[in-house]
């Protein structure tokens, strides 16, 4: 399981990659497609915002991206 600390900063781009669980559990056309690069505009706590991509839970969870 992996930890609550986000390995990201704002500013850095990251792909979305989220797993089946996150992807199934979002609405549709409510975040990016996946593999989509995007930009980190806040983190709160094991959670990213990313930029262009309001959410209405206050991010994703930051295992549904990665830097490459």
């Amino acid at each position: 399981m992996p930890g609550n600390e986000c390995p990201f900063h704002v500013g850095q781009v990251v792909f979305y990659r989220p797993s089946l669980h996150g992807w199934g559990g979002e609405a549709p056309g409510s975040t990016p497609a996946p593999g989509t690069a995007v930009k980190v505009s806040g983190i709160l706590g094991p959670y990213v915002e990313i930029e262009g991509w309001p959410h209405p839970g206050g991010g994703l969870y930051w295992t549904e991206f990665s830097a490459d």
